[in-house]
């Protein structure tokens, strides 16, 4: 019975907490020693990100910017698994706190930089200009890390609601990247 109600349970939960989750049970030393040094829960970072997304969208109206701004914090596993594939440290991983501000021209995305590196500490060379030079994809957006007032580092991505729209289910889709990347060769070939 247990077992019926766990697999329902998880059915409900996202791919990410899925993930979360078998990390916890089956690496429960690493995940909780990660844990630790990330400083605060999965729910707690969530609401915290939800201020600083508050925080960035009252500058940004104050500087005449219309925008939507999204916050994402990193599950713990996802953390632990891009230390692992790029042998990074915990300080190295710019991006378990994120946020998305979606603007309605490419001049507000420059404007938002400018807010964004006014209200935190921009990391050096940590600035992708994928609007001036996009991805071979067409990926286009702008990429900074910040460090926040609490000393912790940021990631904030500003783009356009069309290069947003192109960057989730057009040419530049994540989506799709991540399936060439995980395809069989063979698969790989044909799409």
């Amino acid at each position: 019975m247990f077992e019926l109600d766990a697999a329902k349970a998880t059915q409900e939960l996202t791919p990410a907490q899925r993930e979360d989750l078998c990390f916890r049970l089956l690496r429960p030393l690493d995940y909780h020693r990660l844990l630790k040094r990330v400083g605060a829960t999965q729910e707690v970072r969530e609401r915290e990100l939800a201020a600083v997304a508050r925080d960035l969208e009252a500058a940004l109206r104050d500087a005449g910017v219309a925008a939507r701004v999204t916050s994402r914090a990193k599950y713990i596993y996802s953390i632990w698994n891009k230390m692992q594939r790029k042998g990074v440290s915990l300080g190295e991983v710019y991006d378990a706190d994120a946020l998305r501000v979606l603007v309605l021209n490419t001049r507000d995305c420059y404007g938002t930089l400018e807010v964004v590196h006014g209200l935190w500490s921009p990391i050096s060379e940590e600035l992708d200009d994928y609007i001036a030079h996009p991805k071979p994809n067409g990926y286009r957006s702008l990429h900074t890390a910040v460090v926040r007032t609490d000393g912790r580092p940021l990631e904030v991505q500003i783009r356009t609601a069309r290069m947003h729209w192109e960057s989730e289910f057009g040419a530049a889709a994540h989506r799709r990247y991540k399936w060439t990347m995980n395809a069989p060769r063979a698969l790989r070939r044909a799409s």
